[in-house]
């Protein structure tokens, strides 16, 4: 995954490679726009460039170095995924049997909080 497999985002893509390539990467940004335009594509592969070992910041993401192929396969400690419940039950990452109740559609209040706390913690791999 690399950023030229972000199509029809060319601007977005340049803002955040240049952002990183600079080391002035903001604290957040906000992907917003409509379902399959790219959004998470691009958030993966932000991902993947601010955490790449590689020596140059032009080549990140190299897709080889330890912290690409943790992030790529899912078990990087510093990068979280958040979404609804019914979007983890859709993608196979949880079971609906692991539920009490219906899955949520949206992202509920306490995930927010659990992802808050984690956020007030510092990484304990990445940059």
């Amino acid at each position: 995954m690399n950023w030229t497999d972000v199509a029809g985002q060319d601007r977005a893509v340049r803002v955040l490679r240049s952002a990183l390539v600079r080391d002035q990467a903001h604290h957040a940004y906000l992907l917003a726009g409509p379902a399959g335009v790219g959004k998470e594509l691009l958030a993966r592969v932000f991902a993947l460039a601010a955490n790449c070992e590689a020596e140059q910041p032009e080549a990140r993401p190299c897709g080889v170095c330890s912290h690409c192929r943790a992030i790529a396969r899912g078990n990087f400690p510093d990068v979280m995924w958040v979404m609804p419940q019914s979007e983890m039950v859709a993608r196979g990452l949880i079971s609906r049997a692991d539920l009490e109740t219906a899955p949520s559609k949206e992202i509920r209040v306490d995930e927010i909080r659990a992802l808050a706390k984690r956020l007030s913690l510092a990484a304990l791999r990445g940059r």
